[in-house]
């Protein structure tokens, strides 16, 4: 601003329906007939089945005979601890660097709307207006409006920053400095898109000339480009 922004049916179920229906007696003797021997064989068969007792003490033997992993020297798992760490320092370090960084000097435009009780809006345009930002901690920015005509500090104001946002403290003087003026920032915010700063502040001012008093505000507006 010129002061001069995510089934089976068991085999043995069918013999016996066969045999009650012609109603005759068996010629083989009962227990050792095929269907008997086959029982029995299958019998035999599953206790063959039946693991060794000793096979089993042998198998839980070598199972508890398992080795256990190597444990790596100390010195090993020093430098894994180190990397760990470094791990953990590295990813602090890429948050704290995704967090927006305003400091800067940006280069822009600016309009201030001045307004006074009596009297008609007059506007000023900068097309080569400047702001200085400057990093205060990791919550705080401190914003200079630069006066073009010869490169000295207007005012500088103090803001509370969230992210890419940050909001001006209210009851700042910025402007009208000069005698029987005085002024106050009744709100104001910073928004930073990348590289490009938004600057909006609503200043509030009064003046004493000739022994009377005026009250009358600025809306400034400004939008600029990190240099």
């Amino acid at each position: 601003m010129i002061v001069s922004r995510p089934r089976w049916l068991p085999i043995a179920l069918v013999a016996c329906a066969q045999a009650c229906a012609t109603g005759l007696p068996s010629e083989t003797p009962l227990g050792s007939g095929p269907l008997a021997r086959a029982d029995a064989a299958a019998v035999s068969s599953e206790s063959l089945a039946v693991p060794d007792a000793g096979a089993l003490e042998a198998g839980a033997a070598l199972a508890a005979a398992k080795p256990e992993p190597p444990v790596p020297p100390e010195s090993e798992r020093a430098d894994a601890g180190a990397a760990s760490v470094k791990l953990t320092a590295d990813a602090g370090a890429v948050a704290a660097d995704s967090r927006a960084q305003f400091a800067g000097t940006y280069a822009g435009k600016d309009r201030a709307v001045i307004r006074m009780s009596g009297k008609p809006d007059q506007t000023e345009d900068d097309p080569k207006a400047r702001i200085s930002v400057a990093e205060q901690g990791s919550d705080a920015i401190a914003i200079t409006l630069i006066n073009t005509s010869d490169g000295k500090p207007i005012c500088t104001l103090n803001a509370r920053r969230e992210g890419d946002r940050a909001e001006v403290a209210p009851g700042q003087s910025c402007f009208g400095g000069g005698p029987g003026a005085s002024s106050m920032v009744k709100r104001g915010s910073a928004t930073l898109a990348g590289k490009r700063l938004t600057v909006d502040l609503l200043i509030e001012m009064r003046l004493s000339v000739g022994g009377k008093d005026a009250a009358g505000s600025i809306d400034y507006h400004f939008e600029g480009t990190r240099e």
